[in-house]
């Protein structure tokens, strides 16, 4: 960590010399105008002039504490939790012994990220969430793990995902399993594009006398 970043660190772990504070459910962030407010272009267009937040150097916000840690973290220029890759090697080595939840909220908490970066004019950060997605997507032992993964990614309809929705296609089209896995084959049919997607490019591959 560079003594610059080392310095807002501190400012963002203490709230020390904070000027406005940004409030969800569960806490309320005390932050500072000058990095918040040239990091968003939302923020800085509320917390400035004369609107009712401006005057109160405060605005409330919908997303989950965890989701606005994170875009935080971005905007003071330290590590974003959910960017790691920790969670990932792990998974990757011991792919059986992880559970469901920890694979598909890891993707969730991407797409819910990357939606407040783009909400709130985040600059640089929502590629980084679509970046940070694609390593997630690979053969899973588990069909239905690989299903749920393209029901979260083909019900977000954001272009920059388009990457993303295509190698699950891919993924899932060349898994067998999902017609012998009953969840699986559920959970497919749950996203009536993303299940005609694979079906269209199943055929496809098969016409042309590729090996699915």
């Amino acid at each position: 960590m560079t003594p610059s970043n080392g310095m807002l660190a501190r400012l963002y772990r203490t709230g020390g010399f904070a000027d406005i504070s940004i409030g969800t459910e569960t806490k309320t962030f005390q932050v500072h105008k000058s990095i918040v407010c040239t990091q968003s272009s939302f923020f800085a267009a509320a917390l400035t002039g004369k609107s009712q937040e401006a005057e109160a150097r405060h605005i409330d916000v919908e997303e989950p504490e965890a989701i606005i840690d994170n875009l935080l973290h971005h905007m003071y220029e330290l590590e974003v939790p959910l960017l790691g890759t920790e969670l990932l090697i792990r998974i990757q080595r011991t792919v059986w012994e992880i559970p469901m939840e920890s694979m598909e909220g890891r993707v969730r908490a991407l797409l819910q990220l990357q939606a407040a970066a783009d909400k709130y004019g985040v600059v640089g950060l929502t590629e980084l969430c679509s970046a940070a997605i694609m390593p997630w997507l690979f053969p899973w032992p588990r069909s239905a793990t690989l299903t749920k993964l393209g029901v979260l990614l083909w019900s977000d309809n954001r272009p920059i995902n388009h990457a993303a929705r295509d190698k699950v296609v891919d993924l899932t089209a060349r898994n067998a399993a999902v017609v012998r896995d009953d969840e699986a084959w559920t959970t497919l049919h749950s996203n009536s594009q993303y299940c005609k997607e694979v079906l269209k490019y199943a055929m496809k591959e098969h016409r042309a006398g590729g090996n699915l």
